[in-house]
């Protein structure tokens, strides 16, 4: 016998039961109302079961991805760049057609946005593609806290890929973004923000300004902490070489 036979064998007895003591008005109102109640309940607990279940099989094929990313990297560095052009595109190619099946078989998970950050950056690794890899992060970015520990990291990657274009209104967008993250105080890129801005003015012969905020990361340093942070490491090699200019 089915679930749903069950469960409606065990309404109607109930029913039974009930309208033996209590008038059938009432009882008909009350076995409604706990229908009603089983099936939000139920449906509840389905829909619970269901997506633990999606967002498995997406980790499971995440995790098959990362794999198969891993081991085109290996073959693509075996290869010679000029004479194996080709064969890398085509490595790169193969990459992509497995990723774009997945992406469909999973796209209403909560891994899907990673999906897409993914293929961003095998875009661009195949064809240098500048343009179609920022759209794809930016729709990838779309669906993730930019906020998360991994969210933020591919939030930084947009941010030095704006830098790096073509278009003004791009490179605008993202020197106010990489200014903000500077400043966010519960960003944990606070510091390699800093960092890079850093070197952003510097690139643009603006000394002081690079100094200042140089110096700002550099005596940020936690003198208790145990491993002392890269960017503040970074920072002070930088205020040397920045002085010498």
């Amino acid at each position: 016998m089915s679930m749903y036979a069950k469960a409606k064998k065990n309404i109607v007895s109930y029913y039974q039961n009930l309208s033996e003591q209590y008038s059938a008005k009432y009882v008909k109102e009350f076995t409604i109302g706990m229908t009603l109640l089983f099936i939000l309940v139920g449906g509840y607990f389905l829909n619970s079961w269901y997506t633990k279940r999606r967002e498995e099989k997406a980790f499971d094929a995440f995790s098959e991805l990362i794999i198969s990313i891993e081991q085109d990297e290996q073959t693509v560095q075996s290869l010679n760049p000029i004479k194996d052009k080709e064969k890398i595109y085509q490595v790169y190619n193969d990459t992509l057609n497995l990723l774009d099946a997945l992406y469909q078989e999973h796209i209403g998970s909560y891994l899907a946005p990673y999906f897409l950050a993914l293929k961003s950056e095998i875009v661009f690794k195949q064809s240098q593609d500048y343009n179609q890899s920022l759209q794809l992060l930016d729709q990838a970015l779309a669906g993730i806290d930019k906020k998360s520990s991994i969210g933020s990291l591919f939030y930084m990657k947009r941010i030095k890929m704006g830098l790096d274009s073509q278009d003004a209104k791009t490179k605008e967008d993202s020197f106010k973004a990489l200014q903000q993250l500077a400043n966010d105080t519960t960003s944990v890129l606070q510091q390699e923000a800093q960092y890079i801005l850093g070197l952003y003015f510097l690139a643009h012969n603006d000394i002081v300004k690079a100094q200042n905020i140089l110096k700002n990361l550099a005596d940020s340093n936690d003198g208790s902490a145990l491993i002392q942070s890269l960017w503040v490491k970074l920072a002070q090699e930088k205020l040397g070489l920045v002085s010498d200019k």
